[in-house]
C-alpha cells in the first residue's frame, strides 16, 4: 500500500472561469491559472503521482509548455490514470476537500465526484470530495483564492500475489492458501482504453479462482462421504 498527499492553490480574479472538480461553476470569479486552473483535480494528481512516486504536475505538465494552456484537467488527471496503469498501480480510494469562502460546492460535489471516478476508470464510491470554508480567516477566507488538499491510497499489482486467499470449503472451515501458480495479477488495462478498472479485473479473477477451488473442495468432500456410506454398509 502506499499513501499520497497534494495541495494546490490558485488565486482568484475577474474575466476567468471557475472550474473545480471538472465543473464549471457559475461565479463572478475564476481561477487563474496555464491550464484551467482546476485546484482540486491539481491536488488529486499531486497525490496520485506521490504515492507512485512517479513526481508531480509541474513534471509532467509544465506551465511553461504552452499545449498545456487553457487545457481542462480532467484530460490531465486522464493521462494520471493511465501513468498509474503503465506502473501497474491500483487507485484504492481518495479522499479530497476544496477550501473556498465563496460559491458554495454542495450543489457540485456529486458531478465532481463523477468526473473524478471517469476520468481514473474507478468507482465514485472510491472517489470522497468535500468542502469548507476558513471562517473568513486567510487568503480563501478573504476571497483572494481557493485551495485544495487531497489525499489517496494505492496498491501494487506486482503486490497482489493472494498469499492468504481464505477460501469456504464445505465443512464450514476455512482454507487458507495461495492462488496456484499465482505470479501476480495481471494489470493490462488503461483507463482510457478498456474503461474498466483494473482492479475489478484483477479482484473478479482472483474470485473466479476462489470458486473454482471451493467447488473442487466441495467435490472433494461430497466423493468422501459417498465412499465412507459405501464402507459402512
Amino acid at each position: 500500500m502506499r499513501i499520497g498527499t497534494g495541495y494546490d492553490v490558485h488565486r482568484l480574479g475577474d474575466g476567468e472561469k471557475l472550474v473545480i472538480g471538472g465543473v464549471l461553476i457559475p461565479y463572478d470569479k475564476g481561477l487563474i491559472g496555464h491550464s484551467d486552473a482546476d485546484v482540486l483535480l491539481h491536488a488529486i494528481m499531486d497525490a496520485l503521482l506521490g504515492a507512485a512516486a512517479l513526481g508531480d504536475i509541474g513534471k509532467h505538465f509544465p506551465d511553461t509548455d504552452e499545449k498545456y494552456r487553457g487545457i481542462s484537467s480532467v484530460k490531465l488527471l486522464e493521462t494520471v490514470g493511465e501513468m498509474l496503469a503503465g506502473s501497474r498501480f491500483i487507485i484504492e480510494n481518495i479522499d479530497a476537500t476544496i477550501i473556498a469562502q465563496q460559491p458554495k460546492m454542495r450543489p457540485y460535489i456529486d458531478t465532481m465526484r463523477d468526473n473524478i471516478a471517469k476520468a481514473l476508470g474507478i468507482e465514485v464510491s472510491q472517489v470522497n470530495v468535500k468542502a469548507t470554508t476558513e471562517e473568513g480567516l486567510g487568503f480563501t477566507g478573504s476571497g483572494e483564492g481557493i485551495s485544495s488538499n487531497a489525499v489517496c491510497l494505492l496498491s501494487s499489482a506486482d503486490e497482489l500475489t493472494d498469499q492468504s486467499v481464505t477460501v469456504a470449503t464445505s465443512d464450514g472451515d476455512d482454507s487458507i492458501r495461495s492462488c496456484e501458480g499465482c505470479s501476480g495479477c495481471t494489470y493490462t488495462k488503461a483507463p482510457s482504453e478498456g474503461k474498466k478498472d483494473s482492479k475489478k479485473d484483477g479482484k473478479k479473477n482472483v474470485k473466479k479462482d476462489v470458486k473454482k477451488e471451493a467447488k473442487k473442495d466441495e467435490k472433494k468432500d461430497s466423493k468422501k462421504d459417498r465412499k465412507t456410506k459405501n464402507k459402512k454398509k
